[in-house]
């Protein structure tokens, strides 16, 4: 039996699921060239037609008028048009969300994770797919790849829907404290941490998180950012099981007291002097800490606010 007639054979189920069929497919196996958006639904079949040789990783196809030679591997991530038709399908997205195979594949090609983040339509439809989200939260090497991935973490930082997508999943806010690379990105990126000071339910998430707190007192250039983000102190300031968390971390008390923007961003905010006031382990934590006792004193604005506080 010939390749052909083997890949026929197996295409006599009915509704099979294309994305099912393609997650399992062995390298080299033929799938029919040229994109149909009746492809893009949950209950396609693959039908045999004109052949195009695809691996297990490669996934998907181009059109014919890509001028492809039919005998190379056509990957999804060479197909923007495909991309496109993809982020214009919900049903699509919620099939890829259910399979945890097929996430897995994504995270292992680099120049695919480089299309999504170049198409905003489809970060729009990721931002409305919750189990897409959780699935994410699930692999540790997408997270990986995204932390590598300037683009998208831009293209994240402009949509506010997928922002509170992640507030609502404390599992990929954990996954994100244990990748420092991830973290490093997202301090290079202003209008993502403008996006965070904007999502209370985000900052709470933060506040629950230690691991990510002790990932933050890592990352000076974070530290940095977060002085420079006035609507970002004032969210911390209302949050105080996030300074809670904080007063427990020495380490960022010490990155806090090695950044005088900071430190002076503190004092033009008087909820949040309130709120350490409140906190007696801060104020030790504080007491322990000679070099940020020393940029306090060089900060007058902020020790009148502290006498007034008393």
């Amino acid at each position: 039996m010939d390749r052909r007639a083997g890949f026929r054979k197996r295409t006599e189920m009915k509704q099979t699921s294309l994305l099912s069929v393609c997650a399992q497919l062995p390298t080299g196996v033929p799938i029919e060239k040229g994109l149909h958006p009746e492809l893009l639904v949950q209950t396609s079949r693959v039908s045999p037609g004109n052949w195009n040789q695809v691996g297990t990783q490669s996934l998907i196809l181009c059109p014919e008028s890509t001028g492809i030679d039919s005998r190379s591997p056509v990957t999804l991530c060479t197909n923007y048009s495909l991309i496109t038709m993809i982020s214009r399908n919900y049903s699509l997205i919620t099939m890829i969300s259910k399979n945890y195979s097929l996430i897995t594949m994504i995270s292992k090609n680099y120049s695919l994770i480089t299309m999504i983040s170049r198409n905003y339509s489809l970060i729009t439809m990721i931002s409305k797919n919750y189990s897409l989200i959780t699935m994410i939260s699930k692999n540790y090497s997408l997270i990986t790849m995204i932390s590598k991935n300037y683009s998208l973490i831009t293209m994240i930082s402009r949509n506010y829907s997928l922002i509170t997508m992640i507030s609502k999943n404390y599992s990929l806010i954990t996954m994100i404290s244990r990748n420092y690379s991830l973290i490093t990105m997202i301090s290079r990126n202003y209008s993502l941490i403008t996006m965070i000071s904007k999502n209370y339910s985000l900052i709470t998430m933060i506040s629950r998180n230690y691991s990510l707190i002790t990932m933050i007192s890592k990352n000076y250039s974070l530290i940095t950012m977060i002085s420079k983000n006035y609507s970002l102190i004032t969210m911390i300031s209302r949050n105080y099981s996030l300074i809670t968390m904080i007063s427990k971390n020495y380490s960022l008390i010490t990155m806090i007291s090695k950044n005088y923007s900071l430190i002076t961003m503190i004092s033009k905010n008087y909820s949040l002097i309130t709120m350490i006031s409140k906190n007696y382990s801060l104020i030790t934590m504080i007491s322990k800490n000679y070099s940020l006792i020393t940029m306090i004193s060089k900060n007058y604005s902020l020790i009148t606010i502290f006498l007034i506080n008393q």
